[in-house]
């Protein structure tokens, strides 16, 4: 392998399942590629097992998501084979069942990013499930017991039903004693970018990809 080669960052879509239908979500969202379909998982453990082994002398770091990656039964084997292997490991997930999974955390992520959109009857309200605010504060309390050392980052979504209430969220995650906290603009993709992107998943084989279900239609200086 030559010298000069470098994979800095590896991304595992464990599953396409959830258990949450984001309103913004390009998979499982009112537009989402995946809406009207079953849920449905990955790879099996060996063929995960094997991108690890093949990645591994490149040392990339490696991001676990779905779908919600915590409901592929897979993860805890993938992580930990990633740990072994010298990589540093993240999980992208949606929170809901951290509190369940958290016993089994322990030394495997360096970062845990959830996703929370803001008080807790706006953050259900966008994310499409009664409840699942508190199943996060849930899990995040779990996880503190567990693995007090872990560094946890929060990724807000910017939307319009958020835009005013960034404060509270910022009040609640100073309780949680989050280690971190991303605020980003709802994912999107022009027109053009979404045929292009389209183009290249049909070319690999992958058509149930369909970019044009990220396609949005922001002011002129947006995703040109």
């Amino acid at each position: 392998m030559s010298d000069d080669v470098r994979l800095e960052a590896l991304h595992l879509q464990l599953t396409h399942a959830c258990d949450l239908r984001c309103r913004m979500c390009g998979q499982w969202g009112e537009n989402g590629y995946q809406s009207g379909r079953g849920n449905s998982h990955g790879m099996a453990l060996a063929d995960w097992l094997a991108v690890l082994e093949a990645a591994a002398p490149l040392r990339p770091r490696i991001t676990l998501w779905g779908g919600e990656p915590l409901l592929a039964p897979e993860w805890p084997a993938v992580a930990r084979r990633a740990c072994d292997l010298g990589m540093e490991t993240l999980l992208v997930t949606n929170g809901t069942r951290l509190a369940q999974s958290a016993a089994t955390m322990p030394g495997l992520f360096s970062w845990i990013y959830i996703s929370v959109d803001g008080p807790a009857e706006v953050h259900d309200s966008l994310r499409g499930r009664a409840g699942t605010f508190a199943r996060i504060a849930a899990g995040v309390r779990q996880l503190r017991e567990t693995c007090p050392g872990q560094r946890i980052c929060v990724m807000t979504t910017l939307v319009a039903e958020n835009r005013g209430r960034l404060a509270e969220l910022a009040s609640i995650l100073v309780v949680w004693g989050v280690d971190g906290w991303l605020l980003a603009p709802q994912m999107f993709l022009s027109p053009a970018r979404a045929t292009a992107y389209t183009s290249f998943q049909v070319g690999l084989g992958n058509a149930s990809n369909d970019g044009g279900s990220w396609v949005a239609e922001f002011p002129p200086a947006f995703g040109v």
